[in-house]
């Protein structure tokens, strides 16, 4: 086991006093400073940390690599003048996704709600949900997933293979999840490069071609890993988990300890947990298979499939993987009654499928001219709720403008309040055969059917915007 360490010291002679490690991986382990957001990477060999520097000069070829300053990708600052590693800037609020989504075997969750207490005498599912709700649920997870999918998408753009994709590898701000940052940045290199010799990844989380030394990485290795790691946080369980449900009497059996059969029944094309030939009864998930959207659900089938498994390019993309979790994202809502987050589209009659509650929601879905959906939204309502409208209801998909805001929806008194609408379009308000450009602000009576027309600046494209609101 590596010696504690408490201070490291760069080849600029500026010294940085160690305050926690924050992450630690099979490549290094990386720790937060008193410095504020800086933090501190340390490579790792036979559990012990590396103190030839003789390689340190390879994280200043990471500087030339084309990754933008806007990406959300830490970057050597400095190497360390004793140990093989360095110095990189991560904001000091930021945890690990292992740490922000994981399950933990035995822990008592503290949340409580009038669906959770109908199953106090089952330890296990009371704890593990309640668990669940208070890391966030499926919208927080699916907000971050959507962002490192976004930050992945934009490196293979740049011809760029990540490489070693885990939840040890991939930070979210503990107050927002919808900033998102990748570390390990020395790990990324060329396309061209790291298919031919380079076979980095975690156990667990790598595709037959990579820990079977077939093929170095690629991008098609970087979607599996992601894939991997969505699936198993969204359901607690590792898709290529033994389908056997296992002994209670086990005391390893926490889904998240390292198990080699779950690597080698990768490797095995072993079928997937939600294989269709596996019986529900067979399969030991800790949150229901539910919880996965048919869209979501798809897009693991076809990573997860024994053509996904030995065709790497028929696995799903990161843009495919981007696309589906937008449309999840702005599909489902949060059940005031259990708290689960769920896909009203899907959801018979948009009940809640966990506890069978009807919520209130404002339903939201825009065409072209002629009639082609653009794009939908769904989200939960309650007085003095704001709301805030994604630009993809205007423009459908785009990973530039993910956070981008269309405009705002606030319910008052039985008032449907439309304000802060994107600059970037016109926008008027459709009232039998009249049509009025509204500006600044919109108040309309709750059950009024509304229809918003948005005429992009300086183009003739136009979209409809219905909007209702479905009490009740």
């Amino acid at each position: 086991m590596a010696n504690i360490i408490q201070q490291v010291e760069d080849i600029y002679d500026y010294v940085y006093n160690i305050k926690e490690e924050i992450t630690r991986g099979g490549q290094g382990a990386v720790f937060r400073t008193d410095d504020g957001d800086v933090c501190v990477k340390i490579e790792l060999k036979d559990d012990e940390y590396v103190t030839d520097t003789s390689n340190n000069s390879k994280y200043d070829d990471i500087r030339i690599l084309p990754i933008s300053q806007n990406l959300n990708v830490t970057k050597p600052l400095s190497t360390l003048k004793n140990y093989s590693g360095y110095i990189m800037r991560l904001l000091e609020d930021m945890i690990p996704f292992r740490k922000a989504f994981d399950f933990k075997e035995g822990k008592t969750s503290q949340c409580t709600n009038n669906w959770l207490d109908n199953f106090k005498d089952n330890e296990d599912f009371y704890n593990d949900y309640g668990q669940y709700i208070t890391s966030g649920g499926y919208r927080k997870r699916i907000v971050a997933y959507l962002h490192s999918a976004i930050l992945l998408l934009q490196l293979h753009s740049s011809g760029l293979v990540y490489c070693d994709f885990s939840p040890n590898n991939v930070f979210v701000s503990d107050k927002k999840s919808n900033i998102v940052w990748l570390i390990d940045s020395d790990n990324i290199n060329y396309y061209d490069i790291t298919k031919e010799n380079t076979f980095l990844h975690t156990p667990d989380y790598a595709p037959k071609e990579i820990s079977t030394g077939k093929s170095g990485c690629t991008f098609y290795s970087d979607c599996f890993a992601f894939a991997i790691s969505l699936f198993w946080q969204l359901t607690w369980t590792h898709p290529f988990q033994e389908p056997e449900a296992e002994s209670e009497d086990d005391e390893d059996s926490d889904d998240f300890k390292e198990q080699s059969n779950r690597q080698d029944r990768i490797n095995a094309g072993k079928p997937w947990i939600f294989y269709n030939g596996y019986e529900e009864e067979d399969i030991d998930t800790r949150i229901s298979k539910i919880i996965l959207s048919p869209n979501i659900r798809k897009c693991f089938s076809k990573t997860f499939s024994s053509e996904g498994i030995n065709k790497p390019n028929k696995r799903a993309t990161m843009f495919e993987w981007a696309y589906v979790l937008s449309k999840d994202l702005d599909t489902s809502i949060h059940c005031r009654n259990c708290e689960m987050d769920y896909d009203y589209i899907s959801s018979e009659e948009g009940n809640c499928p966990w506890c069978g509650n009807k919520n209130s929601a404002i339903e939201i879905e825009s065409k072209t001219e002629n009639g082609m959906t653009i794009w939908k939204f769904v989200h939960e309502i309650e007085d003095g709720q704001e709301i805030h409208v994604p630009s993809r209801i205007i423009y459908g998909f785009s990973i530039s403008n993910v956070d981008e805001i269309a405009f705002d929806i606030k319910i008052e008194n039985n008032k449907l309040i439309i304000t802060n609408f994107l600059d970037d379009c016109n926008f008027y308000f459709v009232n039998k055969n009249s049509k009025e450009e509204i500006y600044g602000k919109l108040i309309l009576n709750i059950f009024d059917f509304c229809n918003i027309i948005s005429k992009i600046k300086n183009d003739q494209t136009i979209c409809n915007i219905n909007m209702r609101i479905n009490k009740k």
